[in-house]
């Protein structure tokens, strides 16, 4: 069996267990970073890590430079860890680079456009991120995605909007209350639930009281259990969040519900999986998303419709199984 490392630096994050105890039944697989979640059947090396001037270093990775033993190394691409970045720059042809997209620095798209030339090959977190790289690289594009569990659309009521994530000003959550009580005025079955919590939340709960919508708008704090969540998502017609969407998009895809955010939102590649007006909303303006919504949440065979276009896309190209099968084919 092929020993593969996969080089995070960071934690690991519940939201990857899946991935890797899936790739790890094709292969030896021993991930290193800072912690970890529970992982059964994948080897996990804690690394010690010395923080300087906002950089990681983490001296143990310096091994996998000379190391023969792995097959392939993939490492994300994340140059704040230093230690990430000498092994994609001096670690040679076994090396596949996980994560790149453009940013503002250009200098740092430079020199991913130059490691991207020397290393086997770079998985990207969506199609949209191909446009940095030269089309001589080797390519493979795997959609940054989380694991659901099968879910029964059948049983879906529609009656709620949900939010789930971090509260914090760059969600723009307090744009979206007027909105949620013009929507209340169409139907006033609705109830806008808010999972989570951060440094938004007292400002929040004030917005909505101020606007009159506090016996509709719930904060039910932070909930990470998989289970529960579910609950929420059986519930809702439609997620939100208008200033940043991430792993927040596959999550709602996977359980049958469209997402609504705006062009332009803060993204790692989530957003290339919301197709206007079919699986979801993304619009060029609030007021545009507005009038959408208030169409939307009026029109049943609309919700059932998008429902399952939602969740037809995920299963399509959002899977876990679509994930690992980009992963073996460089691996």
């Amino acid at each position: 069996m092929k020993q593969i490392a996969i080089v995070v630096g960071n934690k690991v994050f519940p939201y990857r267990k899946e991935l890797l105890e899936r790739l790890a039944l094709s292969s030896e697989l021993h991930v290193y970073g800072i912690e970890s979640v529970f992982l059964e059947r994948v080897n996990f090396i804690p690394l010690r890590t010395i923080k300087m001037f906002g950089i990681y270093f983490q001296p143990r990775l310096l091994s996998l430079l000379f190391a023969k033993r792995y097959h392939r190394i993939i490492v994300v691409g994340n140059f704040r860890y230093v230690t990430n970045l000498l092994i994609l720059l001096f670690g040679g042809a076994r090396v596949v680079s996980w994560g790149f997209w453009q940013t503002k620095s250009k200098m740092a798209n430079n020199l991913r456009i130059w490691i991207a030339r020397r290393v086997h090959s770079n998985i990207l977190y969506a199609d949209s991120h191909a446009s940095l790289l030269p089309s001589s690289c080797g390519i493979v594009v795997a959609r940054n995605t989380v694991y659901v569990e099968e879910v029964d659309l059948n049983a879906k009521s529609f009656n709620s909007i949900i939010f789930i994530g971090s509260l914090t000003k760059r969600k723009r959550l307090d744009e979206f209350i007027p909105v949620f009580k013009g929507l209340l005025a169409l139907r006033s079955d609705l109830t806008f639930n808010i999972v989570g919590d951060g440094e938004e939340f007292l400002n929040l709960k004030s917005a909505v009281e101020r606007i009159g919508v506090s016996d509709k708008v719930i904060f039910h704090g932070r909930i990470t259990e998989s289970a529960r969540l579910a609950e929420f998502y059986q519930d809702a017609c439609i997620e939100v969040s208008i200033g940043q969407a991430g792993l927040s998009v596959p999550r709602a895809l996977g359980h049958g519900v469209p997402f609504a955010t705006l062009q332009g939102a803060i993204s790692g590649g989530e957003t290339d999986s919301i197709i206007d007006e079919v699986n979801g909303f993304i619009k060029p303006s609030l007021d545009d998303l507005s009038a959408s919504l208030a169409s939307f949440v009026l029109d049943r065979d609309m919700m059932v419709e998008f429902s399952k276009n939602a969740k037809n896309f995920y299963d399509d190209n959002l899977s876990i199984d679509v994930m690992v099968d980009a992963f073996e084919s460089v691996m």
